[in-house]
This record gives C-alpha cells, sequence and structure tokens, in this order.
C-alpha cells in the first residue's frame, strides 16, 4: 500500500526468509554470486536482507528519502501515525475485494473442489426470442458463459460466444453448452424450431453457487485477518493461538499452529503447545496437519511427526504433496529417514514437487534424479 511518500508492506508470512529457493531465480548468474558470496559472509548491510532468515511483520518506507527502500520506518514511533493510516487501509482493501490470499492451497483446492470432483456447470434451456424464427439460451449456473453454433443448411459453423437470440431457418440445429471456469462444461443440447420452449429464462441454482458466493457467505476472511493481526506479538499471543485451534475453519486451525510454531521460543512455551499439535496431527485439512508435523520435527518429536509428511508426500492433491515437500525440505537434517520418499517423488507429475524435492537433496549432498512433472 503506498501513497505519493510513503510505502508499507505486510508480510504474512514474515517467518519465511526473502531468498526462498526459486528454481529459474537460480539459475541467473547474479543469483549465483549472491547466494556465494552470503554462503561465503561477504555480504553486509543492505545487500545482505534478501538472505535474512525471516522478514519484519510490517515494513514502512519514506520513498522519497530512501527510494532503495533501506530504512524501515515500521518501528520508529515518530512514524507510527502513518503506519496504523496505511494499515488500516490494507486491510479494509482487503475486506473490500475479498482478498483469498490467506486461505493455504490444499483449503482453497477443496474450497474449490470439494472432495477433488469438479462441478458440472447446468444444461442451457432454450427460451422464446422476441422475433418470429429466434430463441434465446440460458444457463441456471451463475456467472456461465453459453456457446452456440447452428447445423444445417447452410452449412455448419463453428462455436461461438452467445450474446443474443439467434434466428433460425427450418432444417437449422441450434446445439448450445455451458461453460464455467472451474467446473466442466454442460453436455451439448439441440433446439430446432418448432420444439417446445420455456416463457422465461430458468431462474439460477443455488446448488450450483460458485465457492466464490459460496465463501462470501461465510466469515472465513475476517477470521483470517482477526488472526492474523497477532503476527509479531510473540509469546503475547500464544493463549489465543492455542484457543484458535478449534477454530471451525481449517484455514484459521492452519495460521494457529503456524503462529505457534514461531511463538514458542523456549522450552516453556514449546512444551505447553506441543500436546496440542500433537492432536492436529489427525486434522481434518491436511494443511493443519502437515503444518503441525513441520512444527513437532522442529520440537523433537519427528517419531511421531515425520511418517505425517512422508503419507502427505502421497497424498491425490498437488497442492498437499508441495506442502509435505517445503516442510520435509525445512526441517533439515531430520527429514534424512524420508530420503527414499524423497527421491521417489522426483517422479511427481506436479514439477514443483519435484524441484522444492531437488534442493533438499542437494542439501543432503545427493545427486537429485531429472524431474518428471508437471507445471
Amino acid at each position: 500500500m503506498r501513497d505519493r511518500r510513503f510505502k508499507y508492506l505486510r508480510n504474512f508470512m514474515a517467518h519465511v526468509t526473502y531468498g526462498q529457493d526459486i528454481d529459474y531465480m537460480n539459475q541467473m548468474p547474479t543469483m549465483k554470486e549472491m547466494r556465494r558470496l552470503n554462503a561465503a559472509g561477504r555480504l553486509k548491510g543492505p545487500e545482505a536482507f534478501y538472505f535474512l532468515p525471516t522478514k519484519p511483520v510490517e515494513e514502512l518506507y519514506d520513498t522519497t528519502s530512501d527510494p532503495h527502500e533501506i530504512h524501515n520506518l515500521a518501528g520508529d514511533p515518530k512514524y507510527e501515525d502513518v503506519l496504523r493510516r496505511m494499515r488500516r487501509v490494507l486491510m479494509k482493501w482487503m475486506k473490500e475485494t475479498g482478498d483469498v490470499g490467506l486461505i493455504p492451497e490444499p483449503d482453497f483446492d477443496e474450497m474449490k473442489r470439494p472432495g477433488g470432483r469438479f462441478e458440472q456447470t447446468a444444461e442451457p434451456g432454450f427460451v422464446a426470442g422476441d422475433k418470429p424464427h429466434t430463441v434465446a439460451v440460458s444457463c441456471p449456473t451463475p456467472g456461465a458463459s453459453i456457446a452456440y453454433r447452428t447445423d444445417g443448411k447452410n452449412g455448419r459453423i463453428g462455436w461461438k460466444l452467445y450474446s443474443k437470440p439467434v434466428m433460425l431457418e427450418r432444417g437449422q440445429v441450434l446445439k448450445a453448452k455451458a461453460c464455467r471456469i472451474g467446473f466442466k462444461d454442460s453436455k451439448v443440447v439441440e433446439y430446432r424450431l418448432g420444439d417446445s420452449v420455456s416463457t422465461t429464462e430458468q431462474p439460477s441454482s443455488k446448488a450450483m453457487l460458485h465457492w466464490r458466493e459460496r465463501l462470501d457467505q461465510t466469515d472465513l476472511l475476517d477470521r483470517l485477518l482477526a488472526i492474523k493481526s497477532l503476527d509479531g506479538q510473540g509469546d503475547k499471543a500464544i493463549p489465543a493461538y492455542l484457543n484458535a485451534l478449534e477454530d471451525k475453519y481449517g484455514p484459521v486451525r492452519y495460521w494457529a499452529v503456524v503462529g505457534l510454531h514461531n511463538a514458542c521460543n523456549d522450552a516453556e512455551a514449546i512444551d505447553k503447545a506441543r500436546p496440542a499439535l500433537v492432536k492436529m496431527l489427525d486434522d481434518s485439512s491436511p494443511s493443519v496437519a502437515i503444518a503441525a508435523a513441520h512444527a513437532l520435527c522442529d520440537w523433537d518429536r519427528e517419531a511421531q511427526a515425520l511418517p505425517v509428511l512422508v503419507d502427505a508426500m502421497k497424498h491425490g492433491r498437488d497442492n498437499v504433496r508441495l506442502y509435505a515437500a517445503i516442510a520435509l525440505g525445512k526441517i533439515g537434517e531430520k527429514a534424512r529417514p524420508a530420503i527414499s520418499e524423497i527421491k521417489a517423488a522426483m517422479k511427481d507429475k506436479y514439477k514443483y514437487v519435484a524441484r522444492v524435492n531437488k534442493y533438499t537433496l542437494m542439501r543432503f549432498g545427493e545427486e537429485p534424479p531429472k524431474e518428471h512433472g508437471k507445471n
């Protein structure tokens, strides 16, 4: 968020470094040199920022006096009013736009396609046109587009996007199908002059609500912004995170687990949170179970947690396997017992899983097999 002078950034994953392993970037000569210098301890000051292990929760820069955005003013009391104003505007914008960025990808996949199944767009229906020999077409699935073509007397035309009633001649057949992004296309339906038609458009079917419409009927996004407001509060936020483990929404429970993982920085706090996260290993949301397993591996409970990550690497959903691969990469040497499964996952059909595992194997000193997956 920015105005003419100030630029505000909110890092919702402040626990993750700026300098993540991104395959195409790592192949660039400049990035190779930066990583070499960083490994040698030769980067100092601002040039080392990219490789810091974490990010600040908030960043505020005076772009007039600091055009390269080097000096973070978020902690300076002189700029507290600016910080609050920018933060308020960002939160308002996120609510107004219905920002879904805080929903973990595996949960988002399930939201769009429950049970991994695509919904199918409803078949279009034919409505009497306002002129003789014309027919209108409608579909009860909200937001669907209709494609049509005519076969018959004047030959056959390709599919066109429907926008207005179609005029037919005798002997012509009007074919139509309905489509919506994220849905399977409907079956093709046909109409000939003289067939029965409806006098009104088909009403929308509530059973066919798009995921976005279903989401907007919940308070999930508000609850996500509420739990992320705890970022940066350290151990003061631990009680709230523990309570949020019981939230009805998987994405909120996910951020509660991530929050605990990062807020519990001493043995006493870890001992208090560990039993709660053990229970989360069986959570109905794979995102939550993977996040809990990641934390428990870091907290010396890999005997319980590592099998959860290994099992998740075999999940039917691409992004579940990706989340598991990322967690295995982050737990370092504690992932070594799973090295055979990590090598096997280099053949994953989802290329991003293979790319994450590639860098995990390289950190183990292993030569990674060639990638086989799709983008």
